[in-house]
C-alpha cells in the first residue's frame, strides 16, 4: 500500500502537470513536475492501494492495452519516489 509522506503537497498546475513539493525536517524544499499519470498514480497514494490496484485503475481510465509495459512504468515511477523519501510502501 502505498501513501504519501507527510512532508510532500501535490500540486496541480494550470498547464496540466503537477507541481511535487517536499519539505525535509531542516525546511529543505525539493521539487519535481510530474505529468498527468504521475499526478493519478500520486492521487491513488493513499494508503489503501497496492501496485496492482492503481494499474488495474490507471487501465481503465486510459484504456491502456499493453498491461505488461504499463506495470513496468508505474513500478519505476514508485520505486523512485520510495527511494527518494517522498512516499511509503507500507
Amino acid at each position: 500500500m502505498y501513501k504519501l509522506t507527510k512532508e510532500v503537497t501535490a500540486r496541480k498546475e494550470s498547464d496540466g502537470n503537477t507541481l511535487l513539493i517536499l519539505t525535509n525536517e531542516k525546511g529543505l524544499v525539493e521539487s519535481i513536475i510530474v505529468n498527468e499519470i504521475g499526478y493519478e498514480i500520486l492521487n491513488r497514494c493513499d494508503g489503501k492501494k497496492d501496485q496492482q490496484m492503481i494499474i488495474s485503475e490507471l487501465e481503465k481510465i486510459y484504456e491502456i492495452d499493453n498491461r505488461s509495459n504499463l506495470e513496468k512504468d508505474v513500478l519505476n515511477f514508485l520505486t523512485n519516489l520510495v527511494n527518494r523519501g517522498w512516499i511509503q510502501d507500507e
